[in-house]
């Protein structure tokens, strides 16, 4: 995760879209779709109904540079990598940029849960957006660490700058590894043991009666 470099973004949204915009009046979010083209259309369409019933603007769809021969990305990960677009969307007039994050969270939420759960996509569980914000933005995939900089070419460009970088790579114990279980880091890194909480808590409550037994031995 890193801050929005705004040069960047902002000559690339110019170059590409022929518009202007300006810091805190523009969002970038990073998604992946399915590989399949009718599916991946469908929920481009999707995302962008979403932007319009939040009052909010589409840019574009920009194409996210990667180059994943020199990230010298595994089999299985080429194999199940979506196709990764970024999503550029515009403030609505008269909002502030709470008001802007708020409609973008609902974009994502809303899209993800429509999709992700929606049976007759083959590739739905391909879809998921790994950031929209008009702050930060994350690159994550099924990646090591070391091979992040290589697969996302943005993130070695020289006009890239960002006074935040938050990097965190996790080996996937309890669930198998997948384009999508990457690392979040939208507000916070962990290391996935999260993730149990609900097995520690019937491990806990099914030694309670051992304690109990332990409890009693010590007071007596």
């Amino acid at each position: 995760m890193t801050d929005i470099p705004q040069g960047f973004f902002i000559r690339e949204i110019e170059s590409l879209f022929k518009v202007t915009v300006v810091k805190g009046a523009y969002a970038v979010g990073n998604v992946f779709l399915p590989q399949d083209e009718g599916e991946r259309v469908h929920c481009m369409d999707l995302v962008e109904k979403a932007v319009a019933e939040q009052g909010q603007t589409l840019i574009g769809w920009r194409d996210t540079p990667i180059d994943a021969d020199k990230a010298n990305v595994g089999r299985i990960a080429r194999e199940s990598q979506p196709v990764i677009k970024q999503l550029i969307v515009a403030k609505a007039e008269g909002i502030d940029t709470v008001a802007f994050e708020r409609a973008l969270f609902v974009i994502r939420k809303h899209t993800s849960n429509v999709i992700r759960t929606d049976e007759s996509l083959s590739q739905g569980v391909l879809f998921y957006v790994c950031s929209l914000s008009a702050s930060v933005i994350v690159y994550k995939g099924m990646l090591m660490g070391s091979q992040v900089l290589d697969f996302y070419t943005d993130l070695s460009h020289p006009e890239y700058s960002t006074y935040l970088a938050m990097v965190h790579s996790r080996f996937s114990t309890n669930t198998f590894p997948s384009w999508d279980r990457a690392q979040p880091c939208r507000y916070m890194s962990h290391n996935g043991e999260i993730n149990t909480r609900q097995g520690n808590f019937n491990w806990m409550h099914a030694r309670e009666g051992g304690w109990r037994v332990i409890c009693l031995k010590v007071m007596i």
